[in-house]
């Protein structure tokens, strides 16, 4: 489809709609289209000056939302040449997909492409009416542009065997660094064996009933990863960011949580400096980030994540929980479609970003996910704790410190299977269950109304 098939009004329209896509969904769109098009392949100007700033933004690490492009509009006091907010809010809502935008930015070239050839055609004409001793070095001059025109939108069709080879070994590199990239051990030798060595990068979801220690094992993994120099993001909904600290420190030091938490004294000077020396290596070593706030939407998850990783790869994140993530509630879709929505969402963006992603998501007391089943086509790997169930000081059933982590859904090893381990609560981790500790008596468990759920 060429320009002259096309109303001036289409051609902008297309215009208008890659623009709409790149401030969508700039991860996926921005960088393609900067190294397809120019600003001088725009026939609208303002359309030129919005795509302009877009790359420049983009290119920097800054935000290219909707409001974030009318304030670098309105600095540069061109907002009202454009035609106001209202204009550019419009040119927003233009694109009914990102995925759409490959194919304008391809109409957009060929429209490009077309002026151009149409310009050089004058321009040939009126040299040969002029006429003269330079004609033909003038004439020869525009057809050397006209060709660089035509190539340029053939650029792909001669491949030098060289560029091949260049390719080859870009791949070739890029697989032998993931295949480099080992897995990290979680501490739970038996848990290392069923993931045939430990955590990969790769979606992780970490379901259990109330209590029974899904956020600590959560931690535990993401621990893990930090200490093996791995770049993170943790998102807490129920925790602060000084709460998760205290346990990563008694789970790194040995020293008991109420001790790190001030609850109880800390026990001589060895401890004191076992703590300080705990505190300095996390501070030193460790590259995580934390979020706390209880509100915070996955839009915005991702897009702090993607800033983490402009600066350096993102090699895991946390998400602890699923069902404490604030969902767009339109009243179109059930709770339990939106939070397969979610799940899908933070597994595309775990790909894009190629880092390792754990989730805790809470069972209800039939060992089922809930709300939402269906979330289980998005993860690799899927464990449930099943911790014993005791009586309480109160007379209540409680979760005891024995337990088993059955892994229900494994890429790489077994799936179906369960072993024993011992909740540590002091020292924050789950550990291996000794074969020869006898375990404590399971009181019969009497499942809880389900209407709770």
């Amino acid at each position: 489809m060429t320009e002259s098939e096309h109303p001036k009004s289409a051609t902008a329209e297309m215009e208008g709609a890659l623009i709409s896509c790149m401030m969508q969904a700039p991860e996926q769109v921005v960088d393609f289209a900067a190294g397809a098009l120019k600003p001088s392949d725009f026939a609208e100007a303002h359309c030129g000056m919005l795509f302009d700033i877009i790359v420049k933004r983009h290119g920097s690490g800054d935000a290219v939302d909707l409001v974030s492009i009318c304030s670098a509009l309105m600095n540069l006091r061109v907002l009202e040449d454009i035609g106001g907010m209202g204009k550019v809010t419009e040119i927003y809502n233009l694109a009914p997909s990102p995925s759409f935008a490959k194919g304008y930015a391809k109409e957009i070239k060929a429209a490009s492409k077309n002026r151009q050839i149409a310009s050089i055609g004058s321009e040939l004409t009126r040299v040969a009416l002029e006429g003269g001793p330079e004609c033909t070095s003038r004439a020869m001059e525009v057809v050397r542009r006209l060709d660089a025109i035509l190539c340029d939108s053939e650029k792909n069709v001669l491949i030098p065997v060289k560029d091949v080879v260049m390719s080859y070994i870009d791949s070739f590199e890029s697989g032998l660094e993931q295949n480099l990239d080992p897995a990290v051990s979680t501490g739970i030798e038996e848990m290392d064996k069923v993931l045939v060595g430990g955590i990969r990068r790769e979606y992780i979801l970490i379901g259990g009933r109330q209590g029974h220690g899904k956020t600590l094992l959560a931690m535990q993994l993401a621990g893990k990863l930090a200490v093996d120099g791995r770049r993170g993001l943790i998102v807490g909904y129920e925790m602060s960011a000084i709460q998760m600290l205290m346990r990563d420190l008694a789970r790194e030091t040995g020293i008991p949580l109420n001790q790190v938490m001030g609850r109880t004294p800390l026990e001589g000077a060895h401890t004191v400096q076992t703590l300080t020396r705990g505190l300095n290596m996390i501070a030193d070593k460790w590259d995580v980030h934390f979020i706390e706030d209880p509100f915070v939407t996955m839009e915005t998850i991702a897009a702090h994540a993607r800033a983490l990783h402009r600066v350096k790869p993102l090699d895991f994140m946390v998400v602890d929980y699923l069902q404490l993530v604030p969902l767009h509630n339109t009243g179109k879709e059930r709770e339990d479609i939106q939070l397969k929505n979610l799940s899908d969402s933070l597994e595309r963006m775990r790909k894009d970003l190629g880092c390792t992603l754990i989730a805790p998501v809470q069972l209800n007391d039939d060992g089922l996910i809930r709300n939402a089943r269906s979330i289980l086509d998005s993860p690799q790997v899927f464990f449930r704790i099943e911790m014993d169930e005791v009586e309480g000081e109160d007379g209540q059933m409680e979760s005891g410190d024995y337990g088993k982590i059955k892994v229900c859904k494994n890429r790489y090893g077994r799936n179906n299977v369960s072993f024993r381990v011992f909740r540590n609560g002091p020292l924050q981790r789950f550990e291996d269950s000794d074969d020869n500790q006898p375990s404590k008596p399971k009181e019969k468990y009497q499942p809880k109304s389900k209407n709770r759920f």
